[in-house]
């Protein structure tokens, strides 16, 4: 079968011709996203694939977003075997009977060898620092192939110049959106209609309830009415798009609790019956 494109990380083992097709396209898509107003691409990529697009170095932190137990050994060398607080016994019982190789995050999990020679070679603790940078810089390399199909794709839409110019952060924000739902934002972006105010009572019930929701709940209620689940960065990258809110008349002499709310993506709008409690 197909290699899959991402795992947690780009799949080091995705490199074939389709595969290299599909990573550009993914650049693609993250160039228009940081160049439409209201366009969201949310991406769950760890933060170290967003430095390398950018040009920024990784941290020994990133790591543990990645891979936890190469995270525990690297921290375990940098933090006590280099400040001399390790002897031989405890070494060998945290580190002992490993040698310079690792698993590959790729979806082959092929072991790999981290300096030449590496399945034959002991970690001890003389070499425990030579083997936890090789550890960590198999990791942030290993996927250098897909990043840089994905940067040909990018800059397809944004000139890759512009990428040093922006922190991680800020290339990850504009991609993706901000990862929490602002109600105060989406509150001054709503418009009501259907008999509906800003003040009747089922709309103060929706907004009592989306403010008890956990932004988990909030992304999918975003789903539900919008088809996508975060928001512009602000209120002037909505443009002229609005949330509508409109209420709906049930059957004459009909509870309206018995009724199910509904929405119209393409018109970011949700129907309201109304209702008597937010139960």
């Amino acid at each position: 079968g197909v290699s899959p494109t991402l795992l947690r990380v780009p799949n080091a083992s995705a490199r074939g011709a389709q595969h290299r097709e599909w990573f550009e396209m993914l650049g693609v898509l993250m160039g228009l996203a940081t160049q439409s107003l209201g366009t969201s691409f949310p991406l769950a990529l760890p933060a170290f694939v967003w430095k390398r697009l950018v040009g920024e170095r990784p941290c020994t932190a990133d790591l543990r977003e990645v891979d936890e137990a190469a995270w525990r050994a690297v921290t375990f060398v940098r933090d006590q075997v280099e400040s001399g607080l390790v002897d031989e016994e405890t070494f060998d019982a945290v580190l002992g009977g490993r040698t310079f190789t690792a698993v590959s995050m790729g979806s082959e999990r092929a072991t790999v060898e981290l300096v030449p020679g590496g399945a034959l070679r002991r970690v001890t603790l003389r070499n425990a620092r030579e083997y936890a940078s090789a550890l960590e810089r198999l990791r942030w390399e290993e996927c250098d192939a897909q990043l840089r199909w994905m940067l040909r794709g990018f800059e397809s839409v944004v000139p890759c110049r512009m990428l040093p110019l922006l922190s991680w952060r800020e290339l990850q924000l504009l991609v993706c959106g901000p990862p929490t739902v602002d109600l105060r934002l989406l509150r001054k972006r709503t418009l009501y209609g259907q008999g509906l105010t800003r003040t009747s009572p089922v709309v103060a019930m929706l907004w009592a309830a989306l403010e008890g929701f956990s932004q988990l709940e909030r992304q999918q209620f975003l789903q539900f009415v919008w088809a996508r689940s975060r928001l512009p960065a602000s209120e002037a990258d909505f443009g002229d798009t609005h949330f509508k809110v409109v209420g709906v008349d049930v059957p004459h002499g009909a509870n309206p609790d018995a009724y199910f709310p509904s929405a119209s993506t393409c018109f970011f709008s949700l129907k309201l019956p109304r209702y008597s409690s937010t139960a």
